[in-house]
């Protein structure tokens, strides 16, 4: 990462509307803007294998992977990063029909 030339603090708020509008990415720690470098094929060959691992590992669980780009608020060490996979727990809703709800022919009522 690369530290802005002219350092400015700059508020959580002040960096997300800055961030929105510049063509390259930033990470942001305690109020200053960090350039972050390009990726390179073994980085995305890891971060690739990585989310096939995890995503096979998963499979019917209540857990979903996801390959992304993502910036994720850290509250407690006041900073912004970038992630490129994340999981999210699912929560299933499921409807359960009782054979007194479905008619003669087969259709739920």
């Amino acid at each position: 990462m690369v530290a802005l030339k002219d350092f400015q603090y700059l508020t959580p708020e002040e960096y997300l509307t800055w961030e929105a509008e510049s063509s390259i990415k930033h990470e942001y720690i305690n109020g200053g803007a960090y350039a972050m470098d390009g990726t390179t094929d073994e980085h995305n060959v890891i971060i690739g294998n990585l989310y096939l691992l995890l995503r096979n590992h998963l499979r019917d669980s209540d857990y979903s992977v996801y390959f992304a780009d993502v910036k994720m608020r850290v509250e407690r060490k006041n900073c912004y990063i970038t992630i490129q996979i994340y999981l999210s727990l699912v929560i299933r809703k499921t409807k359960t029909l009782r054979l007194s709800n479905i008619s003669q022919s087969g259709v739920a009522e």
